[in-house]
């Protein structure tokens, strides 16, 4: 069972924005964050119950 991921606008700009710093320092790092990234999304998606980081959110 996969649960539905809701990624905030702002985490998304951010990530968008970690991303295009991280194409400044080299294209490998850029492309290994945004894999990491897709990895983690994966992960919670079929077992999104982690430590709690705060109230509303889960920390992987």
């Amino acid at each position: 069972m996969n649960y539905k991921i809701i990624v905030s606008p702002i985490a998304l700009k951010n990530i968008e924005e970690a991303i295009e710093y991280y194409i400044k320092i080299s294209k490998k790092v850029a492309l290994d964050f945004f894999n990491d990234y897709k990895k983690t999304y994966k992960a919670l998606q079929i077992n999104p119950f982690y430590q709690f980081h705060d109230n509303n959110y889960r920390s992987f």
